[in-house]
Parts: C-alpha cells; structure tokens; sequence
C-alpha cells in the first residue's frame, strides 16, 4: 500500500538521523511540498467524516505531537545565524539565500567536506539546528490547519479571537543554553560563541523581559524577576572567579584593551580560530583549548551578571513607583541608601576587611549584611560579588552609587 503524505510527513519530523542522506534545506523542500499535499489529502477525507470529523482531526493532531522532534526548536535556535549572515528567516523559507554565504552551511551536505575540519564541524552544527527549527515550525503549521478545521459543538459561527499578548519565556531558555555550554567552542569558536551567542542573547533577553513586565499585574513583577534571578544564577558559569582570564591578560600584554582584546594580534589568533582544526599540533591546540575555555567561563559569568543586574534595577524602579503611590500619606526617608550604595559603603569602612569576615563566603556575608540593612540577601550577594568586578565591567549606574558613597563620606569630615 502507498504512504500517505500524512505518513511521509511523520517519518520526516521523526527522523533523527536524516542528516546522513540530505540537508537542512532539503528536509524544509520536502516539509513544505508534504504539507501542502496534507491540507488536500484533509479538506478531501473531511467531506465523508460527517459528525466524526473532529475525533479524526484531533487523531492527526495527536500522531503528529507524539512524533520525536524538538518542540523547544523555536526562532531562539538559529537567531545567531541569522545575525551572523544577515538574513531573515522568512528569506529562507522562501529560498531567497542563494546569494548570501550561508547557503554553503544550509544546503550543502556537510559529508562533501574535509573530514575533521572546522567547516565540517560548523555546518553539521548549524544543519542541525536549522532542522530542528524546521520540524517544529511545519509541525506547528499543520496542527494549527487541523485545529482550525475542528467543528465547534456549540455554534456554527466563527468565534472572534481573543486578543491576548503572549507572555514569552523562549529568548530566557536560549540565553541560558548560550550560557551554560562551554563544549560548543569546539564546535565553532569561542568568538562566535561570544558574538553571535552569549553576547547577542543579553540582549534579546532584555528586551523579552521588558515586554513581559508591560503585561504582568504590578504584583506579580518582582516574582518573575526572582523566578529569572533564580535560573541564571544557577547557571555553572555565574560564580566563575572574575580573574580567570588575568594570567592570559598579563601573559599577552592586553591590560590597556578591553575585553574580549580581539586588538591584540595573539589572543586574537587563539580566539577567533577552531580547536580541530587539523594543522595545530599538540602544543598550540591545548593553549587554544585552555584559553578559549577560560574566556568562555569569564564570558558566561559578566553576561550573566549584566542580566542579574538588569534584574534588580527593574526591581528597584517597581518600588520606586510604588513608594510614590504611598508618599501622599507617609513621610519617607529621601536619602536611603540602595544595596549597591550600602555594600559599597560597608566596603569604605573596611567591614570586609575585617579578619572574621574576609574569608566567609559571599553567602555567608550576604546573611550577616541582611541582617544588618534589612534587604534582600541575594540582591547583596550579587551586591557585594560586584566589589570584585574591574570598573570596565560595571555601568555608569554603579559609577553613580560610588560617587553618592564618597559624598556621603566627605559629609562627614
């Protein structure tokens, strides 16, 4: 008997190992060719389901959700390649890349490559990726056509949709896998991991949460800022020491350059290059294996850190604004010191200097401050680990809780 379009379309999403005999592109071919022929297939057995019609769409609904493919595999997973390549996604779908680079990585088999070498690595990585984006995004496409096509049992009348901002959680799922995989240096190199990765996602994490703090109640805020403080900060990179990198730093001359110093030709060499590639001997793969792995770490933990305090600044303006509500019937103190403001004021006088307390750790020091200012004691952890930051990797805003500090103190002479 002939497979169905139905039947070829499961096979496809479910097979993981389609790769070995075709490409990213060529699966997305055949997805939307199926698909297509799926819609007819449909429209045409629906005519003879008479009231069953809905049971037999909610069982195509059901073979196609319990098929194998990642149904994580949103945008989230091939942005940084599209940033790379500067191109959209939509332009792919559409087979408009044939004149962008990409299409050597998307659309060409990556067993026609040099065995061990660095392009064959990168583009069985983004082939991969691309796959999974690509069976999730068609998969999603037919069950949304099967949903549509259900009969509603109460009325034959179209139901108006409700218009509801979806609250999204894909950008903060991706940045902590960005964040949180120091093995994918070997896949490509610890610069586009930086780059085009870690780095990026910051950013598209920052503009997530701004959109959902438009759309929580005012009381749910400060939950769903502790909820992402939670997941980053335990991350396996978000205590890394600051000064991992300082013997590189010290080692090749680059203590006048900012990070990630792609100015100083050495380090530039040892970052922007593939461990694999097949020409390095033992001597410069292990250096740039070492290197690489520490700027990651290093990388991992400020990137993680801007988000945390980007964080607790959203926390800090939601109490600002609820302060303001409250001041019409209570006087308060104008001149109270912020966690930054009052860690680094402990700082100056030498608190944690003090021989019982400089060798605590942070957590323990955390308590005791709680205790002594009454605020949150992760807020003063992230607080008091940012004492040990260089003054390059803190904004202005804390150059500002500095200035505040030593005013504050020369008042007093």
């Amino acid at each position: 008997m002939d497979e169905t379009y139905f039947e070829s379309f499961l096979k496809l999403i479910d097979n993981n190992l389609i790769l070995k005999k075709s490409t990213a592109i060529g699966v997305m071919v055949d997805l939307k060719y199926y698909l297509t022929e799926i819609k007819s297939e449909v429209l045409l057995e629906l005519q003879t389901k008479g009231e069953s019609k809905n049971d037999y769409l909610d069982y195509l609904i059901n073979e196609v959700e319990k098929q194998d493919y990642v149904k994580e595999a949103d945008i989230s997973y091939i942005q940084k390649y599209l940033d790379q390549y500067n191109i959209s996604i939509s332009e792919i779908r559409d087979m408009k890349f044939m004149q962008n680079l990409i299409v050597s990585k998307i659309d060409r088999h990556y067993n026609d490559m040099v065995p061990f070498s660095h392009e064959k690595d990168e583009a069985f990585l983004i082939q991969t990726d691309f796959l999974n984006y690509f069976c999730k995004y068609y998969a999603d496409e037919l069950i949304t056509f099967l949903k549509l096509k259900k009969t509603n049992n109460t009325t034959h009348k179209v139901p108006h949709p409700q218009i509801t901002k979806p609250f999204k959680g894909d950008f903060l799922n991706a940045f902590i896998k960005e964040i949180s995989n120091e093995r994918e240096i070997y896949q490509s190199t610890f610069i586009q991991c930086y780059d085009f990765g870690i780095k990026a996602y910051t950013d598209y994490l920052k503009s997530e949460i701004k959109e959902n703090l438009l759309i929580l109640p005012a009381e749910k805020i400060n939950p769903y800022l502790d909820f992402i403080e939670d997941k980053i900060s335990s991350t396996p990179y978000f205590t890394t020491n600051p000064n991992i990198i300082d013997k590189w730093i010290t080692k090749y001359n680059a203590t006048t350059l900012e990070f990630p110093f792609l100015e100083n030709k050495e380090i530039n060499f040892f970052i922007t290059k593939s461990i694999n590639f097949h020409l390095w001997n033992d001597e410069d793969r292990s250096l740039m294996e070492d290197i690489q792995i520490d700027f990651y770490c290093y990388a991992a933990m400020v990137e993680a850190k801007k988000i945390t305090d980007f964080l607790n600044s959203k926390k800090i303006n939601q109490a600002t604004m609820v302060n303001k509500v409250e001041i019409s019937n209570n006087t308060e103190n104008t001149n109270q010191l912020t966690v930054n403001q009052a860690v680094i004021l402990l700082d100056k006088l030498g608190l944690f200097n003090s021989p019982k307390i400089e060798n605590m750790p942070n957590t323990k020091k955390a308590i005791l401050v709680s205790q002594l200012i009454g605020k949150n004691e992760k807020n003063i952890k992230t607080a008091i680990e940012k004492l040990e930051l260089k003054q390059s990797e803190l904004g202005a805003g804390y150059q500002r809780d500095l200035d505040k500090v030593q005013q504050l103190l020369n008042n007093l002479e």
